[in-house]
């Protein structure tokens, strides 16, 4: 497929007004979000489309996250956030130029039209939120300690922590085709997380308990884990330089083995910055 943002000077891109709470000392509450709308045009070969879409640079949200100051050395906090499509104003969406109707339109799935599957397969991996979750993009709570922060929750992976960290244009999509992000695991759901930071040092634990967005019945049949996430980095920062490495790994459930928790997708990562004077 080709994708091609025609005019993304036409993105209106800005932050959304931060309501801080008052209350003394260093607890608050922080609305925060982002819109960002463009035009472009859609060419998958037989057909094509010009559209307004949402996302062009970077996905549009909306977030309300909060920070509650408890004994010396420690704080409680929380963040959830939505997703927002622009154009429509739904949650999700951002849909294929085409859907799975008949086997010559739908590439890399054999007889589509065969499996009620293939065409929910398709359509998870082609649109975005598709079963509109209210906080798709992030929704956790934590604590934050003198030997690190655990939370829990939706949270992003410790590999996109990376990758995005080490791309020149971070989260704006415009620059990402080449950058493995349809091969990453951004988020994981029911997510255990641990990090902590001393001096230029930094480290992130996740492991994710399974649950996808559409079914949250999976961990009642065997193999309990065969949907589950784990992911680390480590990165050091400098003055002038920053270097950082990461690791992710899913179980899976393949067909030929329904009742086996197999190793399923697997990335590594490794990112690092320099500057020289007001290069970078």
């Amino acid at each position: 497929m080709r994708r091609t943002a025609i005019a993304a000077a036409l993105a209106a891109l800005f932050p959304v007004c931060s309501l801080a709470q008052t209350a003394a000392g260093p607890s608050s509450i922080e609305m925060y979000g982002l819109v960002d709308l463009g035009l472009e045009h859609q060419d998958v070969g037989a057909a094509s489309v010009t559209r307004l879409s949402s996302g062009v640079a970077s996905g549009s949200r909306l977030g309300i996250r909060g920070r509650e100051a408890l004994n010396p050395g420690y704080a409680a906090l929380f963040t959830i956030e939505t997703r927002i499509e622009a154009d429509s104003g739904a949650m999700g969406g951002r849909n294929p130029l085409y859907f799975c109707s008949t086997p010559t339109t739908c590439p890399g799935i054999a007889n589509p039209t065969s499996s009620t599957l293939n065409n929910s397969l398709l359509q998870a991996v082609f649109t975005v939120n598709s079963v509109n979750a209210l906080f798709d993009r992030q929704s956790y709570v934590g604590v934050v300690t003198p030997i690190g922060a655990f939370l829990l929750g939706r949270q992003y992976t410790p590999g996109y922590e990376i990758i995005n960290k080490y791309n020149s244009f971070q989260d704006s999509m415009s620059g990402q085709f080449t950058q493995g992000y349809t091969t990453l695991a951004i988020r994981a759901n029911n997510a255990v997380h641990y990090r902590i930071e001393t001096g230029g040092f930094a480290a992130s634990l996740m492991y994710g308990f399974g649950g996808t967005d559409a079914i949250r019945s999976e961990r009642s049949t065997s193999p309990g884990s065969g949907d589950d996430f784990m992911g680390v980095n480590a990165q050091y920062v400098a003055p002038n330089f920053s270097v950082g490495v990461a690791h992710n790994r899913n179980k899976t459930v393949t067909f030929a083995a329904p009742t086996e928790a197999r190793t399923g997708q697997v990335t590594t990562n490794v990112g690092a910055t320099s500057t020289f004077g007001a290069v970078k």
